[in-house]
């Protein structure tokens, strides 16, 4: 009798095409013993006619065995989200242990690639465990915002910090200690960062951990920053087995992503996969509407906006990021009053470019400001035009960041460079050769690329 290894997956309307794309994956990368039986957990509201992918998915792959679940989400609708690109899906893997009644079972987000069989990951022991996962880096360097995790939300500790994307979860053990009724209460905390805080909030002291290769972020193929950090938690081996042989690639930030982001490492493949499942006109669609939302971050594109806004421009909010966006601007002949920001520490920073409070712009109603946050944008542009300010005025990029750099395929590498160069050195930058433009590039602005 063959042992089936349950899958669940958990998208809302807009996130079924990367699910299906994702079950394709794992299908096709597992060993020939391996089995899974994969669980599709919905809101009862889901539209049905998506299913259509799953569909064509069962065409493909005849060993595709699914089951569909609805559920009353009413409990979850309503909770607070933090980050731009999440939707309130992200709470259902809280709920399995109460909606199926299997010991354990994997859990995954839609936005991944599977390059291995998951079968080791599935048996992980996890005797006095209620799920596994992989160490998150970033939490166990001692930023500010993790600290707060632990000083304001009750954290004990950050150094059991896992991923909640790739997950096995013992169900057994979550049903026997009535944990799903914890994660419901600490659900309604708003914490920063959704499910995966209230996950290792509540399972603290009860995580199993899985190597590095069962969610390796496409932000670190093509550089070197996962041996950058100073808090290490992974092994040289361990890091290198998962840049060579990752089981899961993980499109985890909202910029990294393949329907997002043609750039990004792993994009080619995803959207190969892609077209085997959605319908050439479909597809066609889908892949024109990201190619088009990639070229619209190019600075190229961005700074001739900004040169057509009329009145004093100012940047709301300064961060890393707006730093660079100010440097860019002026570069091109952009002049910028102030950075606007409220927070009063910030405004008493030796800046060349002063940092002022919003109130000292409204008088002048031909102002135009240019928004840098890439987390708050909208509730920053819903400010602006609560106070009265033109939406044709206020003008905000999905920028060029520090994770879109790492986050690039290399064939992007040099086309990337001239973009960022533009602004210095105009439409010549074109035609230059790269060693010509280094000879320019004061700041060394080459280093955001190949890193």
């Amino acid at each position: 009798m063959k042992n089936v290894i349950p899958v669940v997956f958990t998208p809302d309307g807009n996130f079924i095409v990367q699910t299906t794309v994702a079950i394709l994956t794992m299908l096709e990368a597992k060993k020939t013993d391996t089995y899974y039986h994969f669980y599709i957990l919905l809101s009862e509201n889901f539209e049905k006619d998506r299913l259509k992918y799953l569909d064509n998915l069962k065409k493909i792959r005849s060993d595709f065995e699914y089951t569909i679940t609805y559920f009353d989400t009413k409990k979850i609708d309503g909770l607070k989200i933090n980050t731009s690109h999440v939707t309130h899906s992200t709470f259902y893997r809280l709920m399995l242990a109460d909606i199926y009644d299997f010991e354990r079972c994997m859990y995954h987000d839609g936005d991944i690639l599977v390059y291995g069989d998951l079968s080791e990951m599935y048996n992980v022991d996890m005797t006095d465990s209620y799920i596994a996962g992989i160490k998150t880096i970033i939490q166990q360097q001692g930023a500010e915002r993790d600290r707060k995790l632990i000083e304001e939300w009750g954290f004990e500790s950050m150094e059991q910090y896992i991923f909640a994307g790739d997950l096995t979860m013992n169900l057994a053990k979550i049903r026997k200690n009535n944990i799903t009724q914890f994660f419901l209460q600490q659900m309604e905390r708003g914490f920063p960062q959704q499910d995966q805080d209230v996950l290792n909030y509540c399972c603290y002291n009860h995580i199993s951990f899985l190597p590095l290769k069962y969610c390796f972020l496409n932000r670190w193929k093509n550089n070197d920053e996962i041996y950058k950090y100073k808090n290490q938690i992974y092994m040289r081996s361990e890091i290198e087995e998962a840049k060579e042989r990752p089981s899961i690639v993980h499109f985890a930030g909202g910029i990294v992503k393949p329907w997002v982001n043609t750039r990004a490492a792993y994009a080619r493949e995803w959207w190969e996969y892609a077209k085997r499942i959605m319908p050439e006109e479909e597809y066609n669609e889908w892949h024109d509407l990201a190619e088009e939302k990639t070229r619209q971050r190019d600075w190229t594109n961005f700074i001739k906006q900004a040169q057509n806004m009329t009145g004093k421009k100012y940047i709301y909010g300064y961060t890393k990021y707006s730093a660079l966006l100010a440097d860019i601007l002026v570069e091109s002949g952009i002049q910028l009053e102030a950075y606007i920001d409220k927070n009063k520490t910030k405004q008493k920073i030796q800046s060349s470019i002063p940092i002022i409070d919003i109130e000292e712009t409204l008088q002048d109603k031909d102002a135009s400001y240019i928004v840098a946050s890439q987390g708050a944008y909208k509730e920053i542009i819903q400010q602006l035009t609560a106070r009265g300010i033109e939406k044709e005025k206020i003008l905000w990029q999905e920028g060029k960041t520090d994770l879109y750099y790492m986050t690039l395929d290399t064939k992007y590498y040099e086309a990337e460079y001239r973009d960022i160069m533009f602004s210095l050195l105009g439409e010549s930058v074109w035609k230059m050769s790269i060693e010509n433009i280094r000879t320019a590039d004061t700041k060394q602005r080459w280093k955001c690329i190949w890193r």
